[in-house]
């Protein structure tokens, strides 16, 4: 099975409920300078769904630092960041994300609920 295939089938678990087993599926993918992005961003989707908040940071900071210009794995985080109140950088990730991809609908609204949640409406 190629790493496409992979990673489709690793969805496919987390889609079903399966996060550990999703995590395991891709687990080789993580590691060296091969790690795959899309396999680190799917990693880091898993630990957050566990509850693993540090292994997901450091999942999606790993993709990132593969691929800088990977815009869901900068939602992604910025998702994580600001469920951990830490606003500020889940407003810096958003605003990453929709600068790589500007019609990157759910960075939009990401976004918009946190200016929200800021009480910044006007920007909003």
């Amino acid at each position: 099975m190629n790493p496409s295939q992979r990673i489709a089938n690793a969805i496919a678990l987390f889609n079903a409920g399966q996060f550990d087993h999703a995590l395991a599926s891709v687990g080789d993918m993580l590691h060296g300078d091969e790690a795959n992005v899309d396999a680190l961003n799917l990693a880091a989707a898993c630990a957050r769904t566990l509850g693993r908040s540090g292994d997901a940071e450091a999942f999606w900071r790993r993709a990132l630092q593969r691929d800088p210009g990977h815009a869901a794995s900068w939602n992604n985080l910025g998702i994580l960041l600001q469920q951990q109140g830490r606003l500020a950088d889940a407003g810096e990730a958003f605003r990453q994300a929709l600068h790589l991809s500007p019609g990157y609908a759910e960075a939009h609204y990401n976004l918009g609920l946190l200016l929200q949640q800021l009480g910044a409406f006007t920007e909003a």
